[in-house]
Order: C-alpha cells, then structure tokens, then sequence
C-alpha cells in the first residue's frame, strides 16, 4: 500500500517553478494549493463532510 501524502498549502511551498516528484516517489500525492480553515480535517483525513 502506498502512503497517502496530502499538501494542504501548496501555492506557499511551492508556487509553481518546483516539482513534487520528490514527494510522488514516496506515496500518492494530493497538492491543494490554498486550504481553507473548514476544510482542513476533511483535506487532511481524506474524509468527506457529513
């Protein structure tokens, strides 16, 4: 199984002229570029809202 990696604020990390291989190698990668505050635990779990 391979790990889930999920960035929540992608645009600060890296606002374009970067590549996530790094992170693509290690596991499957979700990239949001802005994470609001109500969706962090929906973002970071993986989960939908009820």
């Amino acid at each position: 199984m391979r790990m889930k990696i999920v960035v929540l604020d992608g645009y600060s990390l890296n606002p374009g002229d970067l590549s996530w291989a790094a992170l693509e190698a290690l596991g499957e990668v979700t990239v949001y570029d802005r994470t609001p505050p109500e969706l962090l635990l929906e973002r970071a779990g993986g989960r939908t809202p009820c």
